[in-house]
């Protein structure tokens, strides 16, 4: 028996203090650039909400610890809304921390700044968009997932000179659409980076000996990221081929946690009667992501459903079976994260004969028309987060009661 869960499921640098002129500096000299410059591509983003929704901060900031970040960073000067400024505050995370998991995840930017000296992508992107948004910057996290290199990532879209901009400071790195970066170019955004897979070659980042230095200071020039650079526990993967991957492979490219995503789980039903994601056991660290063989799989694993505080996720079920007939999926919560009211819909080859909520989760008992069918299922209220997945085959006795059970 095979069980595969696929869910669908941060980048920033530099920090330019204030008594520096400016971020626009050449690289180091002696570095080999391709010789010509990458055209923009005509594209935008019509589903994207105004630049003025991402201003607001989260609702536990505290605004005398932002502001004392930002002065030292920006010294006494009043930081533009420009390409400088956002670069800045990038490089200062990217330094001011390390990479090793926090003990928590934060929620806010005040949060990351009272933890501990450590911590991952999703820490430092909602600190960057603290920031950012602290000095009027729009500001939003892009959350990545299903790729090889990482289980995910978490970066950052800072918004100013009338577009949207793509910085990372867990890596401490950005694009560029030219081989030297000498301020006449343009750090693309999201959008542009999947349109346009020539944007991704300049990478340019604070340096290595910078980099989770835990020890931030003044950046006077940005090197191209050299081909083939790795990080510490970062071994597995180049630098390169993460940031290639992130737009090539991973998915979804998350705006904002009002935008809804698909998450696929594939769920293969082998020989046995029933199979398993995860285990009763009151922890959803078996329902997360996780590296085999230092490799991700494309499809891994997610481990809530609903709104969140980062995604609004629901899950396309596809299945793998024996045979139809009547089988029975049940939803096992976290019980302090209860599901408030999951929906089941067929989308392919299946038909929903009764739903039940149960005491720490939901049922949904369905018909299989084929061996390949697909279901839809949604939480319509809060996110909740999952304890368990399990998938069984029914008796072919009727043992189904066709009826909807509330």
């Amino acid at each position: 028996m095979r069980i595969r869960f696929d869910p669908v499921l941060s980048l920033a640098f530099v920090v330019a203090f204030a008594a520096l002129p400016g971020c626009q500096s050449l690289p180091k000299s002696g570095t080999a650039f391709p010789s010509t410059p990458v055209s923009l591509p005509a594209v935008s983003d019509p589903a994207t909400p105004a630049p003025e929704s991402y201003l607001a901060p989260a609702q536990d900031e505290d605004t005398a610890l932002l502001d004392d970040t930002l002065k030292q960073i920006f010294g006494d000067l009043t930081p533009a809304v420009d390409e400088a400024s956002a670069l800045k505050i990038m490089a200062f995370i990217a330094q001011a921390y390390g990479s090793a998991p926090p003990s928590t995840y934060n929620k806010s930017g005040t949060a990351v700044l009272r933890g501990g000296p450590d911590n991952l992508c999703g820490d430092k992107a909602t600190l960057m968009t603290a920031l950012c948004r602290r000095i009027h910057m729009p500001a939003r996290t892009l959350v990545f997932y299903n790729f090889e290199a990482l289980d995910a990532h978490i970066a950052v879209e800072a918004h100013f000179d009338g577009a949207w901009h793509y910085l990372d400071p867990t890596l401490g790195l950005f694009p560029y659409s030219r081989p030297k970066y000498n301020g006449k170019g343009y750090i693309p955004s999201r959008v542009e980076l999947l349109a346009t897979p020539a944007l991704r070659d300049y990478l340019f980042f604070i340096g290595a000996e910078r980099l989770w230095s835990k020890n931030p200071q003044p950046v006077s020039e940005f090197e191209a990221l050299p081909t083939g650079f790795k990080k510490e526990d970062w071994q597995r993967f180049s630098f390169h081929e993460i940031c290639q991957s992130l737009f090539s492979q991973a998915f979804p490219v998350q705006r904002d946690k009002d935008d809804e995503v698909s998450y696929p789980l594939q769920l293969d039903l082998e020989g046995a009667g029933e199979a398993w994601i995860g285990a009763v056991n009151a922890s959803p660290a078996d329902c997360q992501p996780a590296m085999l063989d230092g490799q991700a799989r494309r499809f891994s694993a997610i481990h809530f459903i609903g709104k969140g505080d980062m995604l609004n996720v629901f899950h396309t079920l596809m299945m793998d079976l024996d045979r139809p007939g009547a089988y029975r999926l049940t939803y096992h919560f976290i019980d302090t994260f209860p599901a408030t009211e999951l929906a089941f819909s067929a989308l392919k080859d299946a038909r929903v004969l009764a739903v039940r909520r149960l005491e720490k989760g939901w049922q949904c008992d369905f018909a299989a028309l084929s061996d390949e069918p697909i279901l839809l299922v949604r939480n319509l209220k809060a996110a909740a987060v999952l304890d368990a997945f399990q998938l069984q085959r029914l008796p072919q006795d009727g043992a189904v009661e066709a009826k909807r059970e509330l």
